[in-house]
């Protein structure tokens, strides 16, 4: 093969083309020449029941963590198709009021009620339910007993 390219054999290659034609005859199938992979002997063997069986059950459970990583992604597409774009000055609002609300539970030194929030705020409770809600989901308050809210350990302190 190398020699009608005009160069010698070398060695290795030499080795590689003799191990080759040692393997499988060209009227065989490569498979033919597979060492065992632990089910069967060799190709034309695997088709006994057991490995049937394996690969059939094989077969069964790929096809249905194909269908699951479509529902995810499906699911994943419902929920974008569904939500709304934000603007960046509507992030920016949503910052400014949970640093705003951070504010007022961090000098109370104790739980506050959304009420007392919403007045020390001068907004209303609606908007401070809504705050308190994203800010709960964020890690940045808890809730305590009763409806009372206060700043998780971890919110760092501001200015």
């Amino acid at each position: 093969m190398i020699e009608a390219l005009g160069g010698a054999t070398p060695p290795a290659a030499q080795e590689v083309l003799t191990r080759d034609k040692t393997s499988f005859c060209p009227d065989q199938s490569p498979f033919d020449a597979v060492p065992s992979i632990g089910l069967g002997e060799s190709h034309p063997a695997m088709a006994t029941s057991s490995n049937l069986d394996v690969l059939r059950r094989l077969r069964a459970a790929v096809a249905r963590s194909s269908e699951l990583e479509l529902a995810d992604l499906d699911r994943r597409i419902r929920e974008l198709e569904r939500s709304r774009p934000v603007s960046h000055e509507t992030r920016l609002a949503g910052r400014e009021h949970t640093h705003r609300l951070l504010r007022v539970l961090q000098q109370a030194k104790e739980p506050l009620p959304p009420r007392e929030i919403a007045s020390r705020l001068e907004t209303s409770p609606q908007n401070v339910s809504r705050w308190l809600a994203a800010a709960k989901r964020q890690g940045y308050v808890e809730r305590v007993a009763g409806a009372r809210y206060q700043v998780t350990r971890e919110v760092p302190q501001l200015d």
